[in-house]
């Protein structure tokens, strides 16, 4: 009879891996179900590694190095841009939230992908910020937040030099909802000079947002002035004659920019009718919750950031402080006829 021999070693290895994955995946589950993250905290990291991020992409600009090359063609045949000034704010920001809060790696979504990220970025989740260490300390659920991270908004115009129109953004939800919206501007223009604006929905807005009133759909107007995208516009300027007929299209780059315009009053509304991406527009999205305004699709629909979903926002985009339900009557059948066609 031939003896079976067992070999120990191989044997105790293998229960070896199976306990240390038996493990982890517990340890992943527990964290997810019991770990909490302070949104204090959170908002403060987001301001420090957007303004980081917004550092190396003036860096890049100053080294005349952008190493522009696209990424592909949108559903509409536009090219989508990638330099090294989106690359290495992405991995300037990835480490700063890696470092601060590594249990939040796998809740991060970010425009760019980098097998070899920057691991050397640090920063104090318990900084002390005037704006922001008033604001409440108040904690959710590691598995409720998705983070969106857009290294470098407005890249195509990053490379033609119209500077006024870049933004380095971040975008807490909490359950699918923008909870917080960091737009930080990183260079000086003609027109703008650099800053970063914040809110956090139902707790407080950076005070370089100004005084925001809701008026009524009474006060709607007749020609209102809508922002619109210069790089994708699509069919959106034939899509605001046919709603409003003296309405004025004005095209701008990036959706950052674009959503701090309105909240500022310089358009009445923000309105896209081409694919876009979530982290473009989470942090729009959060700002104008925080000031009384909305942001949703064309079709009226919330638009939902939680990770399991897709990045992409396939329905049109509106937002406004004011009249957003009289621009939506207006702006809605317009597109769904279009769509349909």
């Amino acid at each position: 009879m031939n003896s079976v021999k067992v070999n120990y070693a191989a044997v105790g290895i293998t229960l070896v891996v199976v306990l240390v994955m038996t493990l982890k995946m517990y340890h992943t589950r527990v964290t997810y179900r019991l770990h909490t993250v302070n949104l204090k905290e959170l908002l403060s990291v987001s301001i420090d590694l957007a303004e980081l991020g917004g550092e190396r992409v003036v860096a890049v600009k100053q080294e005349h190095k952008l190493h522009a090359e696209s990424k592909g063609e949108t559903k509409e045949g536009k090219q989508e841009m990638k330099t090294d000034g989106d690359m290495q704010s992405h991995r300037t920001i990835l480490a700063g939230f890696h470092t601060a809060f590594p249990w939040l790696d796998s809740r991060i979504v970010s425009e760019e992908h980098d097998k070899h990220p920057d691991t050397s970025q640090s920063v104090n989740p318990n900084k002390k910020r005037p704006e922001t260490d008033t604001l409440p300390d108040l904690s959710v659920l590691v598995g409720d937040i998705t983070i969106w991270v857009d290294p470098l908004d407005a890249t195509q115009e990053y490379t033609e030099n119209l500077d006024e129109y870049v933004t380095v953004m971040v975008c807490v939800a909490v359950k699918g909802e923008p909870v917080i919206g960091v737009v930080h501007r990183p260079q000086q223009s003609d027109h703008h000079q650099k800053e970063t604006v914040w809110a956090w929905v139902g707790q407080g807005v950076s005070s370089n947002l100004g005084s925001i009133g809701v008026q009524t759909d009474a006060k709607a107007p007749d020609a209102p002035i809508v922002i619109i995208s210069r790089s994708h516009a699509g069919s959106a300027n034939q899509t605001i004659k046919q709603a409003f007929g003296k309405g004025h299209a004005v095209p701008a780059g990036g959706a950052g920019y674009k959503s701090i315009e309105v909240i500022r009053g310089k358009a009445d509304m923000y309105a896209h009718v081409t694919v876009i991406k979530k982290w473009d527009i989470c942090p729009g999205n959060a700002l104008f919750n925080a000031v009384g305004g909305h942001m949703m699709t064309l079709k009226g629909e919330i638009i939902n950031y939680d990770k399991s979903g897709s990045p992409v926002n396939e329905h049109g985009l509106l937002a406004s402080v004011n009249n957003f339900q009289y621009f939506l009557n207006r702006l809605g059948p317009v597109f769904d006829s279009e769509q349909k066609r």
